[in-house]
């Protein structure tokens, strides 16, 4: 409930023009399904042709189509089918890449329009509030949490939603063909999955909280050792510097 919670926010923080292109990205998503039904139900019917083409010449069905494309014996026929077939596997491949692409400018776009806005509302602050404001952290929440958001929030977020519509359409299609072993099989894997979720969900939250910390570290350490370079050589507290980016980059990756 949390995530949710927090993903709700985050949509709040989206434009205007962000939330409308949310809604064209979920249409491409649902034409996706649609396709990925299509070539996934084609499979059988198609190998089905292949093996006995004669069936599929006789279909009362298929007569009009067979005039139209002026076949009159089942040798003809194979090479249509087979092509039918691959060009449904292009179309549904092609929707498909499509999808990958919207999504991923959808979801770097939206993390490019949260962190100009966070840079925007800092730059704002009065003076005051910039004197108790540790830069580290402040540079962290602008470039590196916001990828962080992008990569932990926004992207899964859009793949769990065109997860679920790919999977509804297989489900409701899957009901119509075998209800009992539909009911049975999508049960099973409900069960397992919750059984992933409950194990990891406090692992991953730690280690998400873990990351935001240690990233902040991280640039501090860069940030005084590089800053103050100068000190750093009289003193010869190079390896002060070292050891704690050391730490802080060990844990984070290891997150």
């Amino acid at each position: 409930m949390e995530m949710l919670r927090k993903i709700l926010l985050l949509w709040t923080f989206l434009s205007k023009k962000r939330q409308r292109q949310f809604w064209i990205v979920i249409s491409i998503m649902m034409l996706a399904s649609v396709a990925e039904i299509f070539s996934l139900g084609a499979v059988l019917p198609f190998l089905g042709a292949i093996t006995s083409p004669e069936i599929v010449y006789q279909h009362p069905y298929m007569q009009p189509f067979l005039k139209l494309l002026n076949i009159d014996s089942v040798d003809q026929l194979v090479f249509p089918i087979i092509l039918a077939f691959i060009s449904l596997a292009l179309i549904a491949g092609a929707i498909r890449i499509l999808l990958i692409y919207v999504l991923t400018r959808f979801s770097f776009a939206s993390g490019a329009d949260l962190s100009v806005m966070i840079f925007k509302r800092t730059l704002f602050k009065p003076y005051e509030e910039h004197i108790d404001c540790n830069s580290s952290e402040v540079i962290n929440g602008i470039m590196t949490k916001t990828n962080t958001v992008i990569g932990g929030i926004i992207i899964p977020s859009l793949n769990i939603i065109s997860a679920v519509i790919l999977l509804t359409s297989i489900l409701i299609t899957l009901l119509l063909i075998n209800p009992f072993m539909t009911i049975f099989t999508f049960g099973m894997f409900i069960i397992i999955y919750a059984t992933i979720f409950v194990a990891m969900k406090k692992k991953l939250w730690k280690n998400g909280e873990l990351i935001a910390k240690q990233t902040t570290n991280m640039l501090r350490s860069l940030q005084e050792g590089l800053g103050g370079i100068r000190n750093v050589l009289v003193d010869g507290s190079q390896e002060y510097y070292i050891d704690f980016y050391k730490f802080a980059d060990y844990k984070f990756r290891r997150a």
